[in-house]
């Protein structure tokens, strides 16, 4: 009799633990849903942007042409320095500022501005912050063969921006990754966490290829709306795929990654082609050829001096009076900080 009323009071004690074992899961579990609401509340009063190496956010309402706040000047200077530094081209700067104006205007959203900035850096890259920054480097510039070409780059930027694509990546990573620290942490099965958080990256990257479309369909569209023309966006496309197939150096683009945050430029030209057909016949917007090739005359193309230069197998550093020559099978890539030479 004693011994049963000692296993009943055993197992009232153990079951009394496990109940509170269950209640603290709980709780927590309720507690970090909780963050996670808060978290969505948050990211939908502000956006942020993924640039390597860092990760920008800047509030989505923050006033355009009162000025910007110290955090986001801290943050403008840390990115133009991680360029290369501003490019000096007033005739270029005045062009790209012109051509955004005129978009801006012919957007779904006309009141807001946008402040541009050159970078100093040979790589074909442009990119929107939420807060109003408008970043293309000289690199674009000198791929880029008239006005409707760069107007067709930065209508896709600024469409990022008026779709607050990058609130809606924010949202969706912030509720992957407290979905994965739930499982892993709280329900204490770390290998189902893991398999979400990989599952989440496949998710993410697909999600950031359809906004990339999304911007790309948004962007011919207001094209054509500012008078631009609308088959300007495929012919730069065009010109980004050679140039990436010729770095490459087999003739042929990279194969497309189920992780890449952009889909395959093949893919992209087809979208742009099929909505510039859907608008008009070519010809109908201006390209303004000859105002942009006069505007980039003298804009230097390529490696800054600065840096170095590479000609061919040959790598020359005039500052560091250094120079030498790599074997057949290596190819120079010039960075800012080293020299890589690679082989396939």
């Amino acid at each position: 009799m004693t011994g049963d009323r000692q296993n009943e009071s055993t197992r009232r004690f153990l079951g009394g633990r496990r109940r509170k074992r269950m209640a603290k899961a709980s709780a927590r579990t309720g507690a970090l849903l909780a963050l996670a609401g808060l978290l969505a509340a948050c990211a939908a009063d502000q956006t942020g942007t993924v640039l390597t190496p860092a990760v920008i956010k800047v509030p989505e309402q923050a006033p355009k042409t009162t000025g910007r706040t110290r955090s986001d000047e801290a943050d403008h200077a840390k990115l133009v320095a991680s360029f290369g530094g501003e490019y000096r081209a007033p005739a270029a700067h005045r062009l790209v500022s012109e051509i955004t104006d005129r978009l801006v205007r012919a957007s779904d959203r006309p009141e807001e501005s946008y402040a541009v900035t050159l970078l100093d850096s040979p790589v074909v890259n442009a990119f929107a912050l939420p807060s109003g920054r408008l970043y293309v480097t000289r690199g674009l510039l000198a791929l880029a063969s008239d006005s409707s070409e760069v107007a067709a780059v930065l209508a896709h930027e600024i469409a990022h921006v008026t779709l607050r694509h990058a609130t809606a990546r924010s949202e969706m990573a912030l509720r992957s990754q407290l979905v994965s620290r739930v499982v892993a942490d709280v329900l204490n099965d770390p290998v189902t966490g893991a398999q979400l958080e990989s599952q989440s990256k496949f998710t993410l990257a697909r999600f950031s290829r359809e906004q990339e479309l999304e911007a790309d369909a948004n962007g011919v569209r207001v094209l054509a709306q500012a008078g631009y023309d609308p088959f300007g966006a495929g012919r730069f496309l065009d010109a980004l795929q050679r140039t990436m197939a010729l770095k490459a150096g087999n003739g042929s683009a990279a194969e497309p990654d189920m992780l890449a945050t952009h889909p395959a430029t093949a893919e992209r030209i087809a979208l742009v082609t099929r909505a510039a057909r859907r608008i008009g016949a070519p010809g109908l917007g201006a390209d303004d050829r000859a105002p942009y090739l006069a505007a980039i005359d003298g804009i230097a193309y390529g490696d800054n001096p600065g840096e170095g230069l590479v000609r061919g197998r040959r790598f020359l550093h005039p500052g560091l009076s250094i120079a030498f020559e790599v074997p057949d099978a290596f190819a120079i890539e010039n960075t800012r900080n080293a020299v890589l030479g690679t082989t396939p």
